[in-house]
């Protein structure tokens, strides 16, 4: 009977130690992540294994790359058959961290990197090292971490470098117990990435809140999604969420009134084009959307004064695609170009010739094709033979609107838009111009994808 009980016992500890070991081992294996701070905004995780095989257009981890400069990867001292994570900080700051598999490896890359100039010497500080990469960057390495930030001026390194000592010892609660990081965790793609809307570029914004309710914060929509490269183009899979439930019944009875794209104007959006949204509804679902979002509704208000756009917009049973050709602050040209489900608003043309504003007038320009004219805006508009409408800012550019170009955007970017419920596409050079914006916006995304990404396509579900 003493016999039994001593082997249950053992039995009972060996079990005991077991899962113990196992616990410690899953828990150290991630604990690299706590120096992640939890009210971050956005999380991008590379799982570098995948990437290096080529999964993502990628040949190398060229982040490390890009901040290390020539330097033997696989000798760096961190761990890469563990995920890298890009992050927002609560302050703004931009972060990486990473596991360290050496710190005395990593150390001494750090001293390599010194000896010619392109880093200051590591020195020890609360049993941490800390250098500083390219004047702006703080590298801080623990036992188990490295943690990145950045980009910082050298007035404000020592304040960087308190905060960083908090990530580095746990002082913080990590980001591993929070909701972002969790849907983070649940997308399926080599890079993948999840923010609150609110921490995107504005450029962008606006974009990504069609669907929301009117009136909806962008810090409370969040956006998750796997990123990939098809070529010259960096595609964004993406949904848009809420953790307050409320809000994400209303995003998702929004969402639902959107149909799958069929791609009937991909071809007739000129490849230089500075973005597009297309979408496909019919058209009082689709008009209810657009006047819960302030840009849309805000790019048509001036034409809506003159012409009963919401009228035109019922009328929608199909694809639709509103293009802004070009995005200077002088000169915003927009097409607009939908599937109808029929042409009745034609018959108020005479009302609205009559109710133009002071200094506007509509003319007759062709059958069924109008202009209206005032001393800031040019928009024709008409409806086709086949129940197409088409507008623009000349009348060549609207029957351009439903015509195939031969300089159509790339087949790769249309694939990828048609993937969903709502596309956007963003041409870089248009968007961005020959600006210091366009410069950090590659410097962010070459590490990751490579040189010359042209191309966004947000695909939407």
């Amino acid at each position: 009977m003493k016999k039994k009980k001593m082997v249950s016992l053992v039995a009972t500890g060996a079990i005991c130690i077991i899962v113990a070991v196992t616990c410690f081992l899953a828990c150290s294996s991630d604990e690299y992540l706590d120096v992640i701070p939890k009210e971050s905004s956005a999380i991008v995780s590379l799982d570098i294994a995948k990437t290096m095989k080529g999964n993502s257009g990628t040949t190398e981890p060229g982040i490390i790359k890009a901040l290390f400069g020539d330097i033997k990867v696989e000798q760096c001292g961190i761990d890469f058959s563990k995920k890298l994570y890009l992050f927002a900080s609560p302050d703004g700051s931009l972060g990486i961290a990473g596991k360290v598999d050496s710190k005395q490896r990593v150390k001494d890359m750090l001293e390599e990197l010194a000896s010619t100039g392109k880093a200051s010497k590591p020195k020890t500080h609360r049993k941490m090292l800390f250098s500083v990469i390219k004047q702006s960057w703080i590298v801080g390495v623990s036992d188990n971490s490295c943690l990145i930030m950045g980009p910082t001026l050298p007035s404000s390194q020592p304040d960087m470098m308190r905060k960083m000592v908090k990530y580095l010892n746990g002082q913080n609660k990590g980001i591993r117990d929070s909701r972002l990081f969790a849907k983070l965790d649940s997308i399926d793609s080599p890079i993948a990435m999840a923010a609150r809307v609110s921490a995107l570029p504005d450029k962008i914004m606006p974009l990504l809140m069609i669907g929301t309710p009117k009136g909806t914060e962008p810090s409370d929509v969040i956006l998750a999604a796997g990123l990939k490269r098809a070529g010259d183009c960096l595609v964004i899979d993406a949904t848009t969420s809420s953790f307050l439930n409320d809000l994400n019944k209303k995003i998702e009875t929004s969402k639902s009134v959107l149909r799958k794209i069929e791609g009937k104007y991909t071809a007739s959006v000129p490849s230089t084009a500075a973005f597009c949204v297309q979408m496909n509804a019919e058209g009082k679902a689709l008009l209810s959307l657009l006047k819960d979002n302030k840009a849309l509704q805000a790019v048509l208000a001036g034409i809506n004064t003159a012409i009963d756009m919401d009228n035109i917009i019922r009328s929608i049973d199909g694809d639709v695609c509103l293009t802004l050709l070009n995005y200077g602050e002088r000169n915003k040209e927009l097409q607009m170009s939908a599937k109808l489900a029929n042409s009745d608003f034609l018959k108020d043309i005479d009302y609205w010739k009559k109710s133009c504003p002071q200094g506007g007038s509509i003319t007759d320009i062709g059958i069924n094709t109008y202009c209206y004219k005032d001393a800031s805006l040019t928009y024709c508009f008409g409806v086709s033979n086949d129940l197409q409408f088409f507008s623009g800012s000349s009348l060549d550019k609207a029957k351009a609107s439903v015509t195939n170009t031969q300089d159509a955007i790339p087949s790769n970017v249309r694939d990828c838009i048609v993937k969903g419920k709502i596309g956007i596409s963003m041409y870089l050079p248009a968007l961005l111009g020959n600006t210091g914006i366009s410069q950090t916006v590659n410097s962010i995304l070459s590490p990751l994808f490579g040189e010359e990404i042209k191309y966004i396509v947000i695909s939407m579900e």
